[in-house]
């Protein structure tokens, strides 16, 4: 609105930003869209891997949202969301949670109850305690998720199943957690194709469920589906298809195929040495993988 009274409040706990002039509009719009360039700046680079330029530009989007709208707005709960993502990246999962739960909290206090942002922060809550071995408060908020939308179609649903087929592995329900990730991949497949990064990840965790109880074979195809996915998003010299290529030589390695197994655990520990910290633990991780090679 130029040139008049407005106000702008998506809620009652919202701040709300009263607009009296077209200079102030003017100023307002430019703030907006600077917020907007930064989260899309981070999710950029999150995509290239370049996960510490992702964090400051998260953290900066964070401040600026706040100023702007408060910390008790959606669009702040939607910047934290963001925030969360690049933390868990960049390792530090204790902040992430701690970002993912003040996020839930804005949402539920604004009557953003049900919503897809709402299901998918519960979710990656979730994801985050079982990174943590918190399995007990993993199984509180994923069922509390669950019980939003108990047979949802949607990503936000598929996304749950995911989790849900996480904790089942970390609690050695093999079964159950093979159903949930079957369940996310048919999901994704209606709604997104065969092709999607999506699907790439839950290609990923049904195989290393195989590898987990001795079946390397039913492992590989779905590790190479991955890869050719990753590959055709993100490059061949990128963290996300490393992350395969390092699953892909430990299932090889599961089958005794050791050549297949060096060659795809030293293309991955190549990309890794070139596009990480020299102290991340995932080097060490494959470095000991190819030790037993």
């Amino acid at each position: 609105a130029t040139g008049a009274l407005a106000q702008q409040a998506e809620n009652s706990n919202s701040k709300v930003i009263v607009i009296e002039n077209e200079e102030q509009a003017t100023r307002y719009a430019a703030q907006d869209e600077a917020i907007a360039n930064l989260r899309t700046d981070s999710a950029r680079q999150l995509s290239g891997g370049k996960y510490a330029d992702a964090l400051k530009n998260a953290r900066k989007a964070v401040a600026e949202t706040e100023s702007l709208y408060g910390r008790e707005h959606v669009r702040f709960a939607n910047a934290l969301t963001n925030l969360a993502v690049a933390l868990k990246l960049n390792g530090e999962l204790v902040q992430a949670e701690r970002t993912l739960a003040d996020g839930i909290k804005i949402r539920q206090n604004t009557g953003d109850l049900g919503s897809n942002m709402l299901l998918a922060d519960m979710s990656n809550l979730g994801g985050l305690y079982i990174s943590t071995r918190d399995y007990d408060k993993a199984q509180a908020v994923l069922n509390k998720a669950l019980n939003i939308r108990p047979k949802g179609s949607d990503l936000a649903s598929a996304s749950l199943r995911t989790n849900l087929g996480l904790l089942a592995k970390a609690l050695v329900q093999s079964d159950e957690a093979e159903r949930l990730f079957k369940e996310a991949i048919t999901i994704k497949r209606a709604l997104l194709g065969d092709e999607s990064v999506e699907i790439a990840t839950d290609y990923n965790n049904l195989a290393n469920l195989y590898v987990n109880d001795r079946k390397p074979e039913r492992a590989l195809e779905l590790y190479e589906r991955a890869l050719r996915i990753k590959k055709a998003r993100y490059g061949d010299d990128h963290p996300s298809t490393a992350i395969t290529l390092n699953n892909l030589g430990t299932a090889y390695l599961e089958a005794g195929k050791l050549d297949q197994a060096e060659q795809n655990l030293t293309t991955a520990l190549t990309i890794r040495e070139r596009k990480l910290a020299q102290d991340d633990i995932s080097i060490a991780d494959t470095l000991s993988i190819l030790s037993y090679v």
